[in-house]
């Protein structure tokens, strides 16, 4: 097995996506971006959608705008960093009440990337059901 190089001020950081309710955001940890080799130069906008039947919000990391008008913005707090954007578009288009999906999910309410039938080859769902409550 080849050595590996340790990186100058390597820290570990959750793997955690969490759901704010009072800023009606969805933040992704330092930890959630470096297990999936996301950052500012590969990744700079969100899809949302939602399963009204299992109650699963599903999300796909894009590279660029495609003009659909189903692109959201991340905002990165610093490149290599944590990111968030509005999760209004749930609450709105499928009537979503905040307290319904705010907390905080961990590995075990995370799962992908896989495919989402009709949604996405490369995406990843939020299991409400198996989110930690604020």
């Amino acid at each position: 097995m080849p050595m590996l190089v340790a990186k100058r001020g390597a820290r570990p950081s959750d793997v955690k996506i969490t759901i704010r309710k009072a800023q009606k955001s969805i933040t992704f940890s330092t930890g959630f971006f470096r297990k999936h080799n996301i950052n500012a130069d590969n990744t700079k906008f969100l899809r949302l959608g939602y399963d009204e039947e299992t109650r699963e919000i599903g999300f796909d990391l894009l590279k660029s705008d495609d003009k659909s008008g189903e692109a959201l913005k991340i905002a990165f707090s610093k490149p290599g960093t944590s990111g968030s954007c509005p999760i209004n578009p749930i609450l709105i288009q499928f009537n979503v009440n905040i307290d319904d999906i705010a907390g905080v999910y961990t590995e075990k309410a995370i799962s992908g990337p896989e495919k989402i039938e009709g949604f996405s080859k490369n995406g990843f769902v939020l299991k409400i059901a198996k989110r930690a409550k604020k």
